[in-house]
């Protein structure tokens, strides 16, 4: 089909150049371009919503690495259904 669109001179020039490098004619690389526009915008818009938890209290104090590393030590034991140990030492 044949229409007339006003594009950039740059742009029109950068498409020019990108068909004339893939052998292509400017009407291939515009209808490639359009369609991967729409096609980005049609799977961003099926994208559904998702909410971002969030944990902590605002301004509270961030844990240290070892509290973390604790803790996901913690968590691993108890998903592998591990027995804990007592780590201390006897006094």
């Amino acid at each position: 089909m044949r229409t007339t669109v006003d594009l950039d001179a740059r742009l029109l020039a950068q498409a020019k150049r990108v068909a004339g490098e893939q052998r292509r004619t400017l009407s291939a690389v515009v209808g490639d371009a359009l369609a991967a526009y729409f096609g980005s915008r049609r799977s961003a818009a099926k994208d559904p919503p998702f909410s971002l938890l969030v944990r902590g209290t605002p301004g509270g104090r961030f844990p240290t690495a070892a509290e973390l590393a604790a803790v996901e030590e913690e968590e691993d034991a108890a998903a592998l259904a591990i027995p804990r140990k007592d780590r201390r030492a006897a006094p």
